[in-house]
């Protein structure tokens, strides 16, 4: 374990109790007290991100697509799907606003947990929170509080779990979900375990989704989200789920990670403070080599090849050299992403369109690029993601070290660059000028209530066009 993970069980052991009944008792205990102010200011800014995400996510593709599907089954008027202005039942706001804030693969994460807690716990925690009328700073800690669990129980199972081809977000994440949900709508330890148990039961998701090109990984996120809220939801009505539903012989952790229930941290302290934002629109594996090669850019003019030493898991999930089949597969190709960042010097959404996967002189670049696996590299993952490029140009080498990617908490984003990714996102949907306000409303989010918050996300309906057929 890193520095991010080193205090253990805040509170003795009791029993005969299981994990989630031990968990729920903790998550319950720290609700009752306020956040630290350096927490609140993150929790804060993770708030931002996504919802920033989640109006630019719903007029992608595949935002637009469940959007659409969740305002035609329709129901109960519950809660909003941000950008649409429709209000459908909370399960089902979750699954829309999850899956908008995943489409662009510009949303936050951990690297200790291996994925991205934000686009699961913040739907699901907002969609409660405007059905029962949570107020603003019940909003930031029922966020915080599924942050925790999701980075804490990721942080137990990572790499292995990436390694059997788990997809993190998707499955963690119904469990962080489930524990946003619960604490947003008021549950008890009790009710709260048997969410959590709960959400052990649909927790699913794969990494193949991100070989073939198809848009379906933010379908499984934003079902993580939903199956969340759900978890919640029944828990409140009294189904009770399997008592060691994470330890059990045939529990959750045997299934998809085989760690001990004992590596999971439940200590004191705040392990959100240590998430990234992300300046880059694609997977986080490939953000240290595309800051490499922009810094490489300053010391040489061509690039005759282009060899990336990194570790396996990296590798494995963006190291493809087949050329992308459409946008969606190449934020998971690294020769791709790093044809874009030296082309234009950046890497954003509007990059990633069917014209630059088709570009051949795109493709030209991405064709001299190399993945290799570095053992020292694979040694100190995940604990770093670090990465070494070398390049060819001419008769000359140049070679580049990039220990932590910009936006991890050692090379952090400000509020300022993350003002500015949020208004550029929701600007895309609501216009710069409201997407200012609503940047500043989202300044003091905890004088807020959700179905404020809420009002001022969804838009009227139906009142813009969408991305996709």
């Amino acid at each position: 374990m890193t520095e991010m993970l080193q205090s253990r069980a805040s509170r003795p052991a009791r029993p005969g109790a299981s994990f989630t009944e031990l968990w729920a008792e903790e998550l319950c205990a720290r609700f009752e007290a306020p956040l630290p102010e350096h927490v609140a200011r993150t929790v804060g800014w993770a708030l931002r991100d996504a919802c920033g995400l989640a109006l630019s996510g719903s007029v992608t593709s595949a935002g637009a697509r469940v959007g659409r599907y969740v305002a035609e089954v329709g129901g109960s008027r519950e809660s909003a799907v941000f950008g649409r202005g429709d209000r459908v039942p909370a399960a089902q706001a979750a699954f829309a606003n999850g899956a908008s804030i995943h489409a662009l693969d510009f949303d936050d994460g951990h690297r200790m947990a291996g994925g991205h807690p934000g686009t699961v716990v913040v739907p699901a925690a907002l969609a409660v929170g405007e059905r029962h009328d949570a107020s603003g700073s019940e909003l930031l800690k029922a966020i915080a509080l599924g942050y925790e669990t999701f980075i804490r129980i990721g942080s137990a199972i990572t790499p292995e779990h990436v390694r059997r081809g788990f997809h993190t977000t998707a499955t963690v994440g119904a469990l962080a979900a489930a524990v946003a949900a619960g604490l947003a709508r008021g549950l008890g330890p009790h009710e709260l375990a048997n969410a959590l148990s709960l959400a052990t039961l649909q927790s699913g998701g794969l990494l193949e989704v991100v070989h073939d090109g198809a848009e379906s990984k933010p379908f499984q996120v934003g079902r993580a989200s939903a199956s969340g809220v759900l978890a919640a939801d029944m828990a409140a009505a009294g189904l009770e789920g399997p008592r060691t539903a994470m330890e059990g012989r045939h529990g959750w952790l045997a299934a998809v990670g085989g760690a001990p229930v004992e590596d999971i941290d439940t200590g004191e302290g705040w392990t959100l403070t240590q998430i990234y934002f992300k300046p880059h629109a694609a997977c986080q594996a490939t953000h240290a080599p595309i800051d490499a090669l922009l810094a490489l850019r300053e010391v040489a003019d061509t690039f005759d090849e282009v060899v990336v030493h990194t570790n396996s898991v990296a590798a494995m999930i963006v190291g493809d050299d087949e050329a992308p089949r459409g946008p969606s597969d190449a934020k998971f190709n690294l020769p791709f992403c790093l044809a874009l960042a030296h082309r234009g010097g950046r890497v954003g959404p509007e990059e990633f369109d069917d014209a630059a996967v088709a570009d051949p002189e795109l493709q030209a670049f991405a064709r001299r690029v190399r993945v290799v696996v570095d053992p020292d590299l694979d040694a100190i993952y995940p604990h770093r993601r670090s990465v070494r490029v070398v390049v060819r140009s001419g008769e000359s080498l140049h070679e580049h070290f990039q220990e932590h990617a910009v936006g991890e908490p050692e090379l952090p984003m400000d509020d300022a660059r993350l003002r500015e990714k949020f208004v550029g996102e929701a600007g895309r949907v609501v216009g710069d000028e409201r997407a200012g306000e609503l940047a500043d409303m989202l300044e003091r989010p905890e004088e807020l209530t959700c179905r404020t918050l809420a009002d001022a996300l969804a838009g009227p309906p139906s009142a813009r066009g969408e991305g996709g057929a």
